[in-house]
């Protein structure tokens, strides 16, 4: 998931469903992608970066279809 300001994305293991590594940039601060600011876990939580509503958005990405209805994308 890439804003203007962030990019967010995360790696699956085989079952496709366990996240097996994150990343995170501020694409401000960092343009060239290199300081990985949601690993480990701890460096995540100090730089404020809400993971869990992050990979909640991207879910729901995932899944969204259209422009209109239930399942419409943002």
């Amino acid at each position: 998931m890439r804003t203007t300001d962030y990019q967010y994305i995360e790696y699956y293991t085989a079952d496709n469903t366990t996240v097996a590594f994150r990343e995170y940039y501020d694409l401000h601060a960092d343009p060239w992608e290199i300081h990985n600011l949601a690993y480990p876990d701890a460096t995540a939580a100090a730089n404020h970066i809400d993971v869990a509503a992050l990979s909640a958005h991207l879910q729901r990405l995932e899944h969204c279809a259209g422009t209109s209805g239930p399942d419409a994308c943002p």
